[in-house]
């Protein structure tokens, strides 16, 4: 994982999970089911890091930014517009 994500936007978006930025982690429900009961919280915990996939909003557009575990590859999903 790169501690930058580069945003559509062209806003560079801090991305490492310990400078303290507001990462999230999502983890598919696989990766939980098949993990042994007995992990432990250090077990749990590794293995949110090492298989979720890194999250962030870019602060100037508000695109949710994806960086795939594996892949490294990034998807941006744009909030929908107030149309009210």
């Amino acid at each position: 994982m790169s501690s930058w994500i580069k945003c559509p936007c062209g806003k560079s978006v801090q991305a490492n999970l310990f400078s303290g930025a507001s990462v999230k982690l999502l983890i598919h429900e696989d990766h939980l089911d098949n993990a042994e009961e007995a992990i432990g919280f250090k077990g749990l915990m590794g293995l949110i890091v090492t298989k979720g996939d890194t999250t962030v909003q870019c602060e100037n557009c508000k695109r949710l930014l994806v960086e795939d575990s594996v892949t490294h590859k990034v998807v941006s999903y744009l909030p929908e517009r107030d149309v009210s």
